[in-house]
């Protein structure tokens, strides 16, 4: 290469991978006061590739924003470090890449896919390297990691992320702020994966004796289908209890951050659905509840009550304000220096009929610590004590329990170890897949 002083109209900058140059004023404030510190590199063109039979037209190599900031200020010339030969596609690209891998102001999935061109274009202009010999020809992963200034077990994770964004589109890959969400996001997906073949292969190693036709019917009580679908198949009058655990219509997501990854198929309602959703929801559970009965409600009491509420009641429920508590050890606030940590979930309780509780005198507060986070495998999974509890408050063995939305399958678990009959519906074949793995290691350990 040589230095040289060109006109910037003798320069074809071509296609660039970058097209956002973002905010050039201070870029160009700079070189305004202090000149181009680094020259742009350019290739001259070939006779028989100048259309204009121009022999002092280059091509831009790298430097399109320092080039941009150059006619913003409307300078005619730039300092340019000039290649002595012409370069080919390859050659051009890959050198744009490896220069704009080391800008800080890129993102993450930009990081990652230059990083994957590079390494795709090295190899495409010199070989894949088959032979860890000195004296071996081609470009390895480890070639282009100390190429670009990082080391290799780096460069192999973020050429199998890339190659995970581009096999997952659909997953909103630019709305996580790094590549560390990005990564925990890839191996949810995979685990996700992991879980679906280990539940399969335990379906399959399910025998004939008892404890397995049991552990069968457990299994096939979570049915993977919209409750407003599956509950039209439910006769009237023959459901003893029901919990509901419905979407809060809160953006749990936001609400809690932690699961907004984690939990990418949870399933929420929006706002200006959710009284019509609620008056579907609570006039089918009164169609399918024998008379006598009991059914519970969680809900989010900012800004749910009232709407909870009125909508038992129109149902044609019997309820009271005065609702059950999951009282749990610690509490949680997002704005801790202006709200009180709440440390309490709530649960309307309401009766088809005259029925009477199963434990007569139980407080309508249950104290039980919540499934720990790194245990969860639902955002509203609530733990199985807390439920065995809740269940046999309200319902006696042989019940019938209906659950609209089943989640992590826990409250049929609960059911079938207090000896009741249990059937949910889930839209998520994910949470099913946990749910029998968790069956399995409880039957194990039993």
């Amino acid at each position: 290469m040589k230095l040289d002083i060109i006109p910037i109209s003798n320069i074809n900058i071509g296609k660039r991978f970058r097209k956002d140059y973002g905010d050039l004023d201070d870029l160009a404030l700079s070189i305004k006061s202090k000149g181009l510190i680094c020259p742009i590199a350019v290739s001259k063109i070939d006779n028989e590739d100048n259309e204009d039979n121009e022999d002092n037209t280059f091509k831009l190599a790298a430097g399109g924003r320092r080039l941009a900031a150059h006619k913003l200020l409307e300078l005619q010339t730039i300092p340019c470090r000039i290649y002595d030969h012409d370069l080919s596609d390859l050659e051009l690209r890959s050198i744009e890449l490896e220069e704009n891998i080391k800008r800080k102001e890129l993102g993450y999935l930009e990081e990652i896919k230059l990083k994957d061109e590079i390494l795709n274009l090295q190899q495409a202009i010199h070989g894949k390297k088959t032979s860890k010999n000195s004296d071996a020809t081609g470009v390895s992963m480890r070639d282009v990691a100390d190429l670009i200034g990082v080391d290799q077990s780096t460069l192999s994770k973020d050429i199998s992320l890339n190659s995970f964004v581009e096999e997952f589109p659909e997953v909103e890959w630019d709305k996580m702020n790094s590549k560390s969400e990005a990564l925990k996001m890839k191996n949810k997906i995979e685990e996700s994966f992991i879980r679906a073949e280990m539940s399969k292969r335990a379906r399959e190693t399910i025998g004939d004796s008892g404890s397995s036709i049991f552990i069968n019917k457990l299994i096939n009580s979570y049915i993977i289908k919209d409750f407003f679908v599956g509950v039209k198949d439910i006769p009237d009058n023959s459901i003893n209890f029901i919990e509901i655990d419905p979407p809060y219509a809160i953006d749990l997501k936001t609400a809690k951050k932690q699961y907004a990854y984690e939990h990418e198929k949870y399933n929420e309602i929006i706002s200006d659905d959710y009284p019509e959703f609620l008056d579907e929801l609570f006039s089918e559970s009164y169609r399918v509840m024998s008379e006598n009965s009991w059914l519970i409600c969680w809900f989010a009491p900012e800004p749910w009550f009232d709407v909870v509420y009125n909508s038992i009641i129109r149902a044609g429920f019997k309820t009271n304000r005065m609702c059950g508590l999951w009282i749990k050890p610690t509490g949680q606030t997002k704005s801790p220096s202006l709200n009180l940590a709440n440390q309490y979930e709530m649960f309307f309780y309401a009766k088809k009929g005259n029925p009477v509780l199963a434990i007569p005198g139980q407080l309508n507060a249950f104290h039980h610590p919540a499934v720990s986070p790194t245990k969860k495998l639902h955002p509203t999974e609530r733990p199985i004590e807390l439920l065995d509890d809740i269940l046999t408050t309200f319902a006696t063995e042989n019940s019938r329990v209906l659950v609209p939305f089943a989640g992590s399958g826990n409250t049929l678990i609960s059911t079938a170890k207090n000896k009741m009959i249990p059937i949910g519906f889930d839209l998520t074949e994910e949470y099913k897949n946990s749910y029998i793995l968790k069956i399995q290691e409880m039957f194990k350990e039993s």
